[in-house]
């Protein structure tokens, strides 16, 4: 027969001893602290069977009240009145024993995990009433520490009441491993292969197609995009969906089919654009119409760029061999910028790469040579005399007559074309024509 028990480092037994005696009115002092120190007996007892499992745990007194605020001495709370929708456990930084933890508490975010640990809270005496959650961070405010939770399982919606005594578990997260080499995937693959599909919004530079969950990406929104981020590596490939009207410029690091560096293609809905990293940083865009019409510069058919100026206005005053012209009767598109210039005659600048069709025809009042030259710089000598590579058409004609010359010509982005003559052409009639036009892509 048990005639003493000893908790917490007290002894009491069942005699009327007058120091430790619950006899003859001994149980109206002391058997109320018996049982307290009974409870945080089982309290520590629990806490060291969990941490020999290598589960940290601390003992608190629950309290109900939600406000971020030290709880006080010993005491643990909810950010939540419903306590399995609480996103926040607020801790004091000693335990129910007057213990400090707060070095340990201050570990709590240490793994490099999003998932810093799981936590553990249930009732001392009472298994079945518990809580648990994973832990994402941690807060230090003063005198008590916020931990940043979401509910994984419980007993109940709010299994604890106020002044409950429980106990608070920890199992930490480990950290995370080092990223892993670039895999290889070669050979015959004898089955199917599905790909994911994700969504991006358009944007000028920001548009993270590469770090998307899917390589066909449904491609939202009507910016303009310019440059893409990063790609993991050279060889990458996704294919954007367009859901409506959408652009891209070409540029150095944005190579798209069809289009010159600077020019703008505007997408429809539907459209597909296969997207291939060159290099992690330079891009190859091949369109997909979804009307099946092939992809051109600009979202305009070649037809639709042309240039076509009369009636003659003479020379530059500089560049005295260059016609000028009077009136443009046709400036369309945009594979083709006119400047007319008092000194230095009339330029049509090329601004899309690909096959042009050039006609001039002129009335010399003497016999004189004229024809067409392209990025000459020799714009005071007479075509006849000017390099051969910057020749690119000329004849001669005999005065008073109306003379021409004609010819297809494959252009790069940049070359200068010019009305080029001896000289000796000053008809001001609108017998004077120069017309070019756009008629195939590169």
């Amino acid at each position: 027969m048990v005639n003493s028990v000893t908790v917490n480092g007290v002894t009491y037994t069942d005699d009327d001893n007058a120091s430790t005696g619950l006899a003859n009115g001994g149980h109206r002092t002391r058997f109320i602290p018996c049982l307290s120190n009974a409870l945080i007996d089982f309290a520590v007892k629990q806490a060291a069977a969990a941490s020999a499992n290598g589960v940290l745990a601390i003992t608190y007194t629950f309290d109900t009240t939600t406000t971020d605020a030290d709880p006080a001495a010993g005491k643990l709370r909810l950010g939540n009145a419903t306590q399995n929708a609480a996103t926040v456990i607020r801790t004091d930084l000693l335990d129910s024993l007057g213990v400090d933890w707060t070095a340990v508490l201050d570990t709590f975010d240490a793994s490099t995990n999003a998932v810093k640990g799981q936590v553990r809270l249930s009732k001392v005496a009472d298994g079945s009433k518990w809580l648990t959650f994973n832990l994402t961070a941690r807060a230090a405010p003063a005198g008590y520490r916020n931990l940043t939770v979401t509910n994984t399982g419980s007993s109940a919606a709010s299994p604890f009441a106020n002044g409950d005594s429980i106990l608070l578990s920890f199992t930490r997260t480990g950290d995370l491993g080092a990223t892993g080499a670039a895999g290889t995937l070669s050979g015959s693959a004898s089955g199917s292969i599905n790909f994911a599909r994700a969504t991006v919004a358009s944007h000028a530079t920001t548009a993270d197609i590469w770090g998307a969950l899917g390589n066909q990406i449904d491609w939202t929104g009507t910016a303009t995009t310019t440059i893409f981020p990063n790609a993991p590596q050279a060889g990458a490939e996704r294919v954007l969906i367009c859901a409506g009207a959408c652009s891209f410029t070409a540029g150095a690091n944005m190579l798209i089919d069809g289009v010159a560096s600077a020019a703008t293609v505007t997408c429809a809905a539907n459209d597909q654009v296969i997207v291939r990293a060159v290099s992690a940083t330079q891009f190859k865009l091949s369109r997909v119409k979804y009307d099946g019409t092939a992809q051109v510069a600009s979202g305009v058919s070649t037809g639709d760029s042309c240039v076509t100026v009369h009636t003659g206005n003479g020379h530059g005053s500089t560049n005295t061999k260059i016609r000028r012209f009077t009136t443009a009767m046709i400036n369309v598109g945009t594979a083709i910028t006119y400047a007319d210039s008092a000194a230095n005659g009339g330029a049509f600048t090329i601004n899309e790469a690909g096959m042009y069709s050039i006609f001039y025809a002129d009335t010399p009042t003497a016999a004189d040579t004229m024809g067409a030259s392209v990025n000459s710089t020799q714009l005071t000598t007479n075509i006849n005399s000017i390099t051969l590579t910057n020749r690119l058409m000329m004849t001669i004609g005999a005065s008073a007559y109306t003379i021409s010359v004609s010819g297809v010509f494959l252009l790069a982005v940049n070359d200068v074309i010019r009305a080029h003559t001896g000289g000796g052409p000053s008809d001001i009639t609108d017998k004077v024509w120069f017309s070019i036009r756009k008629i195939g892509n590169a």
